[in-house]
């Protein structure tokens, strides 16, 4: 997952659930705001007043629809005309995308489709009849729970793509007659390793693609035949959930100590134990948190506790995330005390990314006597920093500190007097040494000895980065004891 694409496994579901159950907003609330699609939705539920499941699960579709919308692009021309330019074409890429508009003097501009307003009765009651009948015929899909289909089955769309691609009738026409010859036991693995391969012999990773919709629909992807991690996991949940296989996407919007972040698709076998795909080895480095994408609205998330969209960090925004660490990694609760307490009664903990501090997990939970904020299922053998977040700025509350790789939390801060000298192998280059002490305070520029740098007076016990002016500020934190270097 790239930079602009952070600017998005496992136990047994029913555990998810448990922790994660949603707050049905009242279906009459929903539709009030349709306006005049209201027709569309109420024809739907019409649909099925003689069958109480299906009605059920239409309702659960209507209950999660608010703010759910297709995101679309369209290129204009000189004269502002939409012109037939295709984006994902598969020569298109990052890096040769703006030098072909300009060269056409054309520009792209984006629209929203809100699906309570737009989306049709027609297209709903395809979609339900379609993944109805996989779920109650196919061998694979058969011991699935109600919940289960409705979350990771049932869902109409997976992101912001546009509606007008029927991608659930294309992968079935595409899959099921071969599927339908499979026999024998583990048949959900064995449907699940049959699209996977398939999948991988048109559609690749690439880390040059151009990332201009969060979502591709099905006919980009069939035109571009690659995209990033998100969306190749995407293309498995497609087709994956069109066959009948309950499947979902984990989300790790932040690496601990490596920078960006990933995403990885998970399927849920005919025992309802979910399976990771890994498309990538992202178990090289621990995850600070994986947040799991339901269709459902999940209660405990931030834009439940905060109304202003601008006091919440952008990849923390999802109503739909529920948080699944403990079924990747080895985690900690851990208790952090401010330096103030937050206005807003929210403390954020940070990781280094990117060349700064960003928000990766939040908490409301104080113990009563020491006003210590309670951080649950926090990914170990990372360097964490308190901060508050109001207005899309974020300021350090609070020292760093790491969870260390058992229960232990080590706290860093600046040891008053005690200074150190430095020294780091070079090749050359001049670096800037620099410290943590509540922002980066600079030591100063290296003296080249030799084959080594040397910094003299440097403050022990906290975070350092080694930085080269000219470089592109993404150097990693390091912690120093013993005359050695550790990176976080």
């Amino acid at each position: 997952m790239n930079k602009k694409t952070v600017s998005t496994l496992i136990i047994v579901l029913l555990l998810s659930l448990s922790s994660c159950m949603e707050e049905k907003p009242h279906i009459s609330l929903i539709l009030d705001k349709a306006g005049a699609n209201k027709v569309e939705l109420q024809k739907f539920l019409n649909n099925y007043k003689n069958d109480p499941l299906k009605l059920k699960a239409a309702e659960f579709l209507i209950t999660g629809m608010e703010g759910r919308f297709s995101y679309d692009l369209l290129v204009k021309g000189p004269e502002k005309q939409t012109v037939g330019f295709n984006l994902y074409h598969p020569k298109i890429n990052r890096k040769n995308l703006i030098y072909l508009l300009d060269s056409l003097h054309y520009y792209v501009t984006d629209t929203i489709a809100k699906d309570i307003e737009t989306v049709s009765s027609e297209y709903l009651i395809k979609n339900h009849e379609l993944a109805f009948e996989i779920w109650q015929t196919k061998p694979w899909s058969k011991n699935y729970s109600f919940d289960i289909f409705c979350e990771f089955i049932l869902p109409y769309r997976i992101g912001n793509e546009s509606l007008e691609s029927d991608w659930r009738t294309y992968f079935q026409e595409k899959y099921l007659p071969i599927l339908d010859t499979m026999q024998g036991n583990n048949q959900v693995k064995k449907v699940f390793q049959f699209v996977k391969n398939d999948i991988k012999k048109w559609f690749w990773y690439s880390n040059n693609t151009i990332d201009l919709k969060p979502t591709m629909d099905l006919d980009e992807v069939l035109n571009c035949h690659k995209g990033n991690c998100v969306d190749l996991a995407n293309v498995y949940l497609y087709a994956l959930r069109a066959v009948g296989v309950a499947a979902a996407v984990d989300y790790i919007p932040l690496w601990g100590r490596t920078d960006y972040g990933h995403c990885e698709l998970v399927y849920w076998d005919e025992n309802n134990q979910p399976q990771r795909l890994q498309t990538g080895e992202w178990l090289q480095t621990p995850p600070p948190k994986v947040y799991r994408q339901f269709y459902s609205n999940q209660q405990n998330n931030l834009v439940n506790k905060i109304e202003n969209p601008n006091d919440i960090p952008l990849h923390l925004t999802e109503k739909t995330y529920c948080d699944v660490t403990n079924e990747y990694t080895k985690t900690s609760t851990v208790k952090v005390k401010p330096e103030k307490q937050p206005e807003n009664g929210i403390l954020y903990l940070n990781v280094f990314n990117a060349g700064r501090w960003q928000p990766i997990a939040w908490s409301d939970s104080i113990t009563a006597k020491t006003g210590n904020y309670i951080f649950k299922n926090m990914g170990r053998n990372i360097v964490y920093l308190p901060s508050v977040y109001a207005q899309k700025m974020n300021i350090p509350n609070g020292k760093p500190f790491i969870i260390g790789d058992e229960w232990e939390t080590i706290p860093l801060g600046l040891r008053a007097g005690s200074l150190i000298s430095m020294v780091f192998p070079t090749k050359g280059i001049e670096n800037e040494l620099f410290y943590w002490d509540n922002k980066w305070k600079t030591v100063g520029q290296n003296g080249i000895m030799d084959d080594s740098l040397r910094f003299e007076n440097v403050p022990t016990n906290t975070l350092y980065r080694l930085v080269n002016p000219n470089g592109n500020q993404m150097e990693r934190i390091f912690t120093y004891k013993n005359n050695k270097r550790r990176n976080w």
